[in-house]
Parts: C-alpha cells; structure tokens; sequence
C-alpha cells in the first residue's frame, strides 16, 4: 500500500470490512469506534488483524480533511467536478474501494461535514473511518 508516511506513523489504524466498512479493532478483532482510541492501534496492527481492509481514523486532533467522491452514481457534470476538485487540490488522492471513487487528504482546520447527494461529495474531518486502498492516483504529499 502507498499511503503516506505521516499517516502510517499515526496509532488511528483498525481492519475493516470489505462490504460494510465496520471498523474492527485490532487488539480484539471485535468492533471499533470512530471515537474511541482504545479501539485503535497502529498500521502493522491493523494489517495484523485478519480484516479484509484496513481504515484510517480521522479525528479533531489531526490536521487532515477527506474529500471522498464517489463517481459511480454522479452524472458527466459530476465527474468533471470531481476531475476539477484533484486537480485544484493537489493533494494526496487515492482510488476507492469501489474503483470508481476517490479519497482526497488535505491539511485543513475544517470542523463541519457536508454531503451533496447531487454531485456525490462527502467532506470529513474527524470520527470519521476511511478505508483505505493505498491504490493511488496522485502520489504528492498530504498538503
């Protein structure tokens, strides 16, 4: 996987299911919370415990915000938009698990969450779970 190192160094790691995306967590192999980093544990951990994917936990003490786009269900104007907000953002992106999406990680002080159903935007900035595919795009920095 090529995910960043300044993510990889984070203890905000748990497994992941495949179809469902429930956070597990990788002491107990039982569920984890967005919210609760006694769930949580490191990257190796979370490759350790026998979960399908593994998912980064966003929180209020980390700088980063999550643009997920997911083009499957949005129209040409949608992927032009989702097209255009890569590349202004120049950040680092990777592909979805679907393969039709995208998970866009930038350094922000962001604090809201916002969905536009029409464009299929989703933007995240803590308690949040990102499953990740290390399946990447644009291999920049986290900027």
């Amino acid at each position: 996987m090529a995910i960043p190192k300044e993510l990889l160094e984070l203890p905000r790691w748990v497994g992941a299911t495949q179809e469902t995306k429930i956070p597990i967590n990788p002491h107990t192999n039982g569920y984890a919370s967005s919210t609760d980093p006694g769930t949580w544990g490191t990257f190796e951990q979370a490759c350790d415990c026998n979960a399908e994917r593994v998912g980064f936990i966003l929180t209020e003490d980390d700088p980063y915000v999550v643009i997920d786009l997911d083009t499957k269900r949005c129209g040409e104007s949608g992927r032009e938009l989702h097209a255009a907000l890569i590349k202004e953002a120049g950040s680092w992106t990777e592909r979805s698990m679907s393969g039709r999406g995208y998970h866009i990680f930038l350094k922000g002080d962001w604090r809201g969450g916002n969905k536009s159903s029409q464009n299929e935007v989703e933007v995240y900035s803590h308690s949040r779970l990102i499953v990740m595919t290390g399946d990447v795009l644009s291999a920049t920095s986290i900027i």
